[in-house]
């Protein structure tokens, strides 16, 4: 349930706060905690993958950096160009899922890769993913106007303490 305030913005009502703890949506809840999950899982495949790459498949610790670099890099452009498609799409919830799906798609490709080249892959797409998952949410032209941001109420509230201490 919604409450409209003066400037016909809708409130969350206080059945929607009491639904989720300290007052944080339910959706914000499971998105953190597919993120942690993603992000532990991620972290536990990338600190072995030289390793396994090196000591099982006979790769060179050069080509290990240039595959770990060029997979960052991936991630990198990619967060770019997710950005503006969210912007432009305005689908923020869809362009998350679909990088978390490509990112749990490539955890057990990392389990059965017997060759640098299906290891190589998957890291790629694992990057790419990410970097769709993982772009910041950018405001609109059409955005600006209609929500403040965070940054431009904390920026009002430090002019306004320093307003008090040169009045005072």
């Amino acid at each position: 349930m919604s409450n409209p305030d003066e400037t016909g913005a809708t409130k969350p009502s206080m059945s929607d706060a009491a639904a989720a703890p300290w007052g944080i949506p339910t959706g914000v809840w499971a998105l953190g905690f597919v993120s942690l999950l993603m992000d532990t899982s991620s972290e536990m495949i990338h600190v072995l993958l030289p390793v396994y790459m090196v000591a099982v498949l006979g790769t060179s610790t050069l080509a290990v950096g240039i595959i770990e670099g060029i997979a960052e890099a991936t991630a990198s452009i990619t967060k770019v160009f997710s950005g503006a498609l969210s912007d432009w799409l305005g689908r923020r919830k869809s362009l998350a899922a679909l990088g978390y799906g490509l990112a749990a798609f490539t955890k057990p490709i990392f389990l059965l890769s017997v060759s640098l080249d299906w290891l190589v892959t998957a890291r790629f797409i694992d990057r790419v993913g990410k970097g769709i998952r993982g772009f910041k949410q950018t405001v609109s032209g059409e955005d600006d106007d209609d929500k403040p941001t965070l940054a431009s109420e904390t920026s009002e509230s430090a002019k306004s303490e320093e307003k008090k201490k040169v009045d005072s």
